[in-house]
């Protein structure tokens, strides 16, 4: 092949999919937090530190449920693992103080979604 015909060739465009996808729902679980503490002007600089922790928590036990739904546990460890992170992503929604029953508000946490 020569270089003009390799250079023909039409590049794939846009992105791809998926990739994004996790980085938004990042976002959206922590401006739900933000907005359950009562907005950006209320939440102080540790909170957002605190809020951001939690969601990383979150998110991470949430890929690795998907996951082990996906492809199944390869070993009993990895199951203890996931509830281990699912526990203290728990922990660290309690440990924000979310006023009433806010928790259950915001999509994505708790057990409601895993029963459905």
């Amino acid at each position: 092949m020569t270089m003009t015909s390799e250079s023909t060739t039409p590049k794939k465009r846009g992105r791809p999919f998926g990739i994004y996808g996790a980085k938004r729902r990042h976002q959206e679980l922590i401006d739900q937090f933000v907005y359950a503490l009562g907005g950006p002007t209320n939440v102080t600089p540790w909170e957002k530190d605190d809020i951001c922790r939690t969601v990383s928590l979150i998110v991470i036990a949430q890929e690795k449920r998907r996951q082990i739904s996906k492809h199944g546990a390869s070993s009993a460890n990895e199951l203890l693992a996931l509830a281990r992170i699912e526990e203290v992503a728990a922990d660290a929604v309690r440990s924000l103080n979310l006023p009433g029953s806010t928790s259950r508000r915001i999509k994505g946490i708790g057990r409601d979604e895993d029963a459905k």
